[in-house]
């Protein structure tokens, strides 16, 4: 079975597309994967661009991280760090919308090197 997504944006570290057969939007950055309802797409967006900068790195000056900028999650167990390079590229990721009808076919790039006999 194909599935279709239209992709919303892309950077050199991520890429936001929109499943067509499960509406959800599907955030790529780095080495995370958030799947995300139209609520929480808005949502977390929303927060990551208007994130204040100042505030997040005053309050984190002190941390023992070489991210200064934490992001919360819903779990209390986790916390998405970042520095001010990635928190950029991921607001730029966020701001951007795409005016084509980008549709790729997330099948085409899976590549299985093993025989299914």
């Amino acid at each position: 079975m194909k599935t279709k997504n239209l992709i919303i944006g892309r950077t050199a570290n991520g890429l936001v597309y929109r499943c067509e057969t499960c509406t959800s939007f599907h955030v790529e950055y780095k080495n995370f994967i958030f799947n995300l309802t139209t609520q929480e797409y808005d949502a977390f967006t929303n927060y990551i661009i208007n994130l204040n900068v100042e505030i997040s790195l005053t309050e984190n000056l002190m941390g023992k991280f070489a991210r200064n900028i934490t992001v919360p999650t819903q779990s209390s167990s986790l916390q998405i760090i970042l520095n001010n390079e990635e928190l950029n590229e991921l607001s730029y990721l966020f701001s951007l919308r795409s005016t084509e009808n980008m549709y790729y076919d997330i099948s085409s790039k899976m590549n299985y090197n093993f025989c299914l006999s």
